[in-house]
């Protein structure tokens, strides 16, 4: 049940990029900020993004602004607040850090010609610490990414990887189809938003094991994702939606 339980939330921080609602710890421990980028990768060959330019991290409907700030709440009930750091260092790359009472995640997103993707590179991709320890996921290979730069109602696009995490015992694999469906204008807490709504279906195989898992979102202009409502195999359906943002100044 444990390796169940680690599958599913593997599964969950994969085909959620980037703020997600996760349940994770309310401070980002020192691991966490420190040793995301430090990993080798290892030696499974990957599906880099190509070099690109600071241009190619201007998406409409997912702002990379260092200090941008997204809170949620999961199921009305959990809420958790999503910090996007861009990195010193590494051109087009930046970490989401999602935090609850529950625990912290770091994922790590890239800026590529074609979109904005996680997942996307060899190495560690994301590290979740709860009050029963810390796990890591790193991805073995890529294809595809999370959110193209240009979408309109109808185009279709899809991300395939394979992962594998600390406290699962086997490669999970997970071919994500997506569906940009039509623009609507929705209702949050965090007020009224006209929205792409997006259709994620996402294919999860794990030792002989296939999970389906689909998710409806809603992304604004300028602002980012702000609903999703998740269904996946063994579990309830959990609603996502934006409490406030703050996205600052370029």
């Amino acid at each position: 049940m444990k390796k169940l339980m680690s599958v599913l939330f593997l599964v969950l921080a994969i085909t959620a990029c980037g703020p997600s609602g996760s349940s994770q710890p309310t401070t980002t421990p020192t691991s966490i900020s420190a040793g995301i980028n430090d990993v080798e990768a290892p030696s499974t060959p990957v599906s880099n993004p190509q070099d690109s330019s600071d241009e190619e991290c201007e998406n409409a409907y997912y702002p990379v602004v260092d200090g941008a700030t997204w809170t949620y709440t999961l199921a009305g009930a959990i809420e958790s607040t999503s910090t996007l750091n861009t990195h010193p260092v590494e051109e087009n790359e930046f970490n989401v850090t999602t935090s609850s009472v529950d625990g912290t995640s770091q994922e790590t997103g890239h800026c590529t010609e074609e979109g904005i993707a996680f997942w996307d590179e060899a190495g560690l991709s994301a590290l979740f610490q709860s009050g029963a320890g810390t796990s890591t996921a790193s991805t073995l290979q890529s294809t595809g990414v999370s959110l193209p730069h240009e979408i309109e109602p109808g185009d279709t696009w899809n991300q395939i990887l394979s992962a594998v995490g600390s406290d699962t015992d086997g490669i999970v694999s997970v071919n994500a189809e997506f569906e940009a469906q039509g623009y609507e204008t929705i209702s949050v807490p965090a007020g009224d938003f006209d929205t792409l709504r997006i259709l994620r279906t996402s294919t999860v195989l794990f030792q002989g094991n296939e999970i389906l898992e689909k998710a409806t979102e809603w992304y604004a202009k300028d602002v980012g994702l702000v609903k999703r409502v998740t269904s996946i195999t063994g579990m309830s359906e959990l609603p996502l939606e934006l409490v406030s943002y703050d996205i600052p100044d370029n």
